[in-house]
């Protein structure tokens, strides 16, 4: 849901489910697992309440660490770009778009106004095409609010290093509907192009091109989140933890790993299954049951999970799925991506609110929340941001395949 929170299409609120309605009877912990000793099988978790300690003994171990995004790649990035790896990422950003518009408004210098009204998305994967679509339908929304989108028009640039958009997806039989739908929302594509530094200013290019820029958003790839005490066990080449087809851990009877950190065999073929969310999805159900099986003394199930495809959205009815094979476009493809969210939310309560938003779209004119919101709108985001900890997100902010 990340471009449909970022639009204003769907609240933030109504994306997350709260940890305790979906585990009603497990310990939640909010902390940060700092390490684990394989040996005494001990995890230490330093928790948000205190600085101290906790030490967690186990019997069976999860592994589902996750990835960030990898600003280290740029130098600068860290300090001067926007990610969307969390909810309170998507949210920080979206207000800070609101930000720099009403500051282009009240600025007569017109180097600055242009600076203000640059966005440069770094990386043309699934993320970085949605983003680039939601901040062109954010903004077009928005001429209403701010003389300054009326003057003048926003450049939104996206930098990929590749020849073309969605490199890890096989969209030879459509190729040219994402650069399409791009180019029709005014975005400046730069192919074959990396950002070497980025500062307050702007970004700078390989070409040597300097873009001078207020918002600069990293979907240029993820890193993996390592667990201190796991660096003797078996990973790729990547660095993710290589599972069997059970899910355990190579050489760990009570290590499980799922989702991004894990290197799971993709049934029928040789490579690795994809990072993103559904596939993290089905490798947690997996494990879950598994682990139940294996209390219960019986066999193990393997993973057998084969994949459906890939979607993507470039706003409202503009959508790009391909599912068995099959490559769709407009509007089937972008219903069957918001049914498929809806599916795999955990809370029931939740998908009816999205599907509600969804359905009351046409009533306001398809615009979704506006940028002008209320102070108290703006307030009750930054109290979902400041909650982060107690929440679930429904799906990663990453590409989605299913």
């Amino acid at each position: 849901w990340t471009a449909e929170v970022l639009e204003g299409i769907i609240p933030p609120s109504h994306r997350l489910s709260p940890l305790a309605s979906i585990f009603k009877k497990a310990r939640i912990l909010y902390g940060e697992a700092a390490s684990v000793d394989l040996n005494s099988r001990c995890l230490k978790v330093k928790t948000i309440e205190n600085e101290a300690l906790e030490l967690l003994p186990y019997d069976q171990l999860l592994i589902a660490t996750g990835s960030r995004d990898h600003t280290e790649r740029v130098p600068g990035m860290s300090q001067n770009g926007w990610t969307l790896k969390s909810e309170g990422d998507v949210i920080a950003l979206r207000d800070h778009i609101g930000e720099v518009l009403r500051q282009a408004e009240m600025t007569n210098d017109v180097a600055s106004r242009e600076r203000l009204m640059t966005f440069v998305i770094v990386g043309g994967g699934f993320t970085g095409v949605e983003v680039c679509a939601a901040i062109a339908e954010m903004l077009r929304k928005e001429r209403r609010s701010y003389s300054c989108l009326r003057r003048q028009s926003p450049c939104i640039i996206l930098t990929h290093s590749g020849p073309a958009l969605l490199p890890h997806a096989q969209v030879e039989k459509v190729s040219n509907y994402p650069q399409e739908q791009l180019i029709n929302y005014g975005v400046d594509l730069r192919f074959g192009t990396r950002v070497t530094k980025v500062d307050r200013t702007g970004a700078f290019l390989s070409s040597g091109e300097i873009l001078p820029a207020a918002t600069i958003v990293s979907t240029m790839g993820q890193t993996l989140i390592p667990l201190v005490g796991t660096e003797k066990l078996p990973r790729s080449d990547d660095g993710r933890l290589i599972t069997d087809s059970n899910l355990r851990v190579y050489g760990a009877a009570n290590l499980w790993a799922g989702g991004d950190v894990a290197c799971v065999r993709r049934p029928g073929e040789n490579s690795p299954c994809p990072a993103n969310a559904l596939w993290a999805i089905q490798h947690g159900k997996l494990i879950g049951d598994n682990i139940a099986r294996g209390i219960g003394g019986k066999n193990l199930r393997r993973f057998t999970f084969p994949g459906l495809g890939h979607a993507a959205s470039f706003g409202i009815g503009k959508g790009f799925g391909e599912l068995f094979g099959m490559q769709l476009t407009g509007w089937l493809p972008w219903i069957m991506r918001i049914f498929f969210f809806l599916y795999f939310m955990p809370s029931r309560t939740k998908a009816f609110r999205v599907a509600l938003d969804c359905l009351l779209l046409p009533l306001d004119g398809w615009r979704g929340s506006r940028l002008s919101d209320s102070k108290e709108e703006r307030s009750r985001r930054s109290s979902i941001v400041s909650h982060e900890q107690s929440i679930m997100c429904s799906s990663k902010a990453y590409s989605v395949g299913f």
